[in-house]
This record gives C-alpha cells, structure tokens and sequence, in this order.
C-alpha cells in the first residue's frame, strides 16, 4: 500500500509541473545557468502575471460601475 501511494504521488507531482512556455523558461535556466537564476527568472514572470492581474481587475471594475451607471440611467428614465 505505501508502494502505491508512493507512486501516486511521483505521479501527481509530474502532472502539476507546469508546461507552458515560462515553465520551460524557468526549467532552462535552473539546469543552464543555476538556481538563483532560475528564480529570478520565475520570479519575473510572477511579477508579470501579478500586473496582468491587477489591470484585468481595473477594467472589470470599470466595467461594473459603468453597469451601475447604466441602471441608475435606466431606472430614472422609467
């Protein structure tokens, strides 16, 4: 039984490494010019991913009070 589980989770830990191409970035780098530099570069893309975050959370919420503004316009005109 802790055979199995071994294996399962060798497994489980293969299937959630990342795969995309900043993923395969960060893999180069590790194993071509070492750890620190694979962090850095990781931790760049992050920081990158955390500014595409916050501007998508900007237009959304531009989004919802222009949606409220519609309802307050709408709401007067009935």
């Amino acid at each position: 039984m802790l055979l199995t589980l071994l294996k399962g989770f060798i497994v489980g830990l293969g299937a959630s490494i990342p795969l995309g191409p900043i993923g395969i970035l960060c893999v180069q780098k590790t194993l071509s010019k070492g750890r620190n530099s694979g962090f850095i570069t990781g931790l760049g893309a992050s920081a990158s991913d955390t500014f595409y975050a916050g501007i998508s959370l900007l237009g959304l919420a531009f989004v919802q009070n222009l949606i409220k503004l519609s309802e307050n316009l709408f709401s007067s005109l009935s």
